[in-house]
């Protein structure tokens, strides 16, 4: 992913996004058992930014 940081503004540009997700560990990003995961979003942010 890439990002620019535009002088004198303190925001950072590009195509990042954080994504906090409660409850979720490390590990459920491969196994999911909690099933908190939004792959969807994950899927669609990809598919847009990876061209």
């Amino acid at each position: 992913m890439t990002g620019r940081h535009v002088e004198g503004v303190s925001a950072v540009e590009g195509n990042k996004e954080l994504m906090i997700i409660p409850g979720a560990s490390h590990v459920d990003l491969y196994d999911d058992v909690a099933g908190v995961i939004p792959y969807d979003k994950i899927e669609s942010f990809f598919k847009a930014n990876l061209k």
